[in-house]
């Protein structure tokens, strides 16, 4: 018997975070938002290199803060192939 995988025929996406985007717009350094953020440089390395697999949501929420932009300008959303909800 043969099965279907939804890792296989499901294309759902994925979130991108362009906050090295954000950051050359701003002219701001990685370091300066690090200590404005009150987290350590590591952790905006990640995010600038897309190094990350979870977010963690209060570091995110003071990287927003400090840089006084909306999550959907760090973080956007590319779709992949969906028929959307039936209407």
């Amino acid at each position: 018997m043969e099965y279907n995988s939804i890792v296989n025929t499901v294309q759902y996406g994925k979130f991108v975070v362009c906050l090295d985007e954000v950051l050359k717009q701003k002219k701001v350094s990685k370091t300066k938002l690090a200590k404005l953020a009150n987290t350590n440089y590591k952790n905006i390395k990640r995010l600038c290199d897309l190094d990350v697999q979870r977010i963690d949501l209060d570091i995110l929420a003071r990287v927003c803060f400090v840089l006084g932009c909306d999550i959907s300008d760090v973080v956007r959303y590319e779709g992949g192939e969906c028929e959307g909800i039936a209407k």
